[in-house]
């Protein structure tokens, strides 16, 4: 069972944690979720503590340089219809170009309408936004780098939160306790809540259920939100599913799945139900209509059969490791 359901039913007055006077357990789940991840991980870092730190402040201070390029960019001034929210990992090259795997189909579908997409940098890698031929596309990494450079958030818990915080944290032999998450959360708001009363859009769409900052930005200003689903979800993905009810502040209005197995057996504690709206895979339409590529084609010749295994950044490398040990049994 994945551990943030453990914690819910363990200790089911995390539902009423409040920070700065928000029930902020729907966000927190999130940080402690990739924390519990990070600490489960077998991989092993590549460089010293030390490194790691250097290397981080030399992201952090070469993104900001980057980013600043675009500071006085008339993009970030601008009047938009829609605001869609994405990343570097649903970046994919498809024949000779670069689509936006949710946000392209999305803009072809609003022709007509003036649309911005802001892409967040992903995990992994770093890719130039002009790679894109959607005209308005910001680096969202300016909204990251200023957040992060912002004065410190002050958090304000009653003492008995605190000590639920610090039990749960202790049960599970967290490195740490998440609150740097949520302080990032809400300078994280206060950059939103200026962008989009310049930016004034009707509705706001966001690829994923880690973004709660702009769905809490949205709403608070009465702006629709959708989520377009990126990948899995099921009763046993923790973003999609929670043993609690969790309230409308940080969840979408709406979501736009592929189709209706996604969401034909979440309970509706995370996912509004009632406005969930199959509309298949833009991406996947388009890689059908693609040729193979030859690349992938010579990798598996002469195999009676091929698999192809999804990962993510904490499960890669035992991923990989598992399937290796699987067809070394063939």
């Amino acid at each position: 069972m994945e551990k943030i359901f453990e914690i819910e039913e363990r200790f089911p007055e995390t539902k009423d944690i409040k920070v700065n006077g928000l029930l902020i357990w729907p966000v927190y789940r999130i940080a402690l979720r990739f924390l519990l991840l990070k600490s489960s991980s077998q991989a092993s870092p590549a460089h010293s503590p030390i490194k790691r730190m250097l290397g981080r402040l030399y992201r952090q201070l070469r993104c900001l340089l980057e980013a600043a390029n675009q500071l006085f960019s008339s993009k970030w001034s601008g009047r938009y219809d829609y605001v869609i929210f994405s990343n570097e990992l649903e970046r994919k090259k498809l024949g000779d170009k670069t689509i936006d795997k949710l946000a392209t189909g999305l803009i072809e579908g609003l022709e007509g309408q003036r649309v911005l997409l802001v892409n967040y940098p992903g995990a992994m890698m770093k890719k130039e936004t002009s790679q894109l031929s959607h005209p308005y596309v910001v680096d969202g990494g300016l909204i990251w780098r200023v957040a992060y450079f912002l004065m410190g958030a002050s958090l304000k818990t009653s003492e008995a939160d605190r000590q639920l915080i610090d039990k749960i944290v202790t049960t599970y032999n967290l490195p740490e306790d998440g609150m740097n998450d949520l302080a990032f959360f809400f300078k994280k708001v206060k950059v939103l809540s200026f962008l989009m009363k310049r930016w004034k859009p009707k509705a706001v769409f966001t690829c994923c259920y880690t973004y709660s900052a702009e769905i809490y930005v949205a709403r608070q200003q009465g702006i629709q939100t959708v989520e377009l689903q990126h990948g899995i979800i099921s009763p046993l993905h923790p973003g999609y599913e929670s043993r609690f009810k969790a309230g409308d502040t940080f969840t979408a209005d709406s979501l736009l799945s592929f189709g209706e197995n996604s969401i034909k057996d979440l309970s509706g504690n995370v996912v509004n139900l009632k406005n969930t709206r199959p509309v298949g895979n833009f991406y996947l339409e388009q890689v059908f209509e693609e040729p193979l590529d030859p690349e992938i084609l010579a990798a598996v010749d002469g195999y009676e059969s091929s698999v192809c295994v999804p990962t993510d950044y904490f499960t890669e490398e035992e991923l990989v490791s598992f399937v290796v040990k699987l067809a070394r049994r063939r």
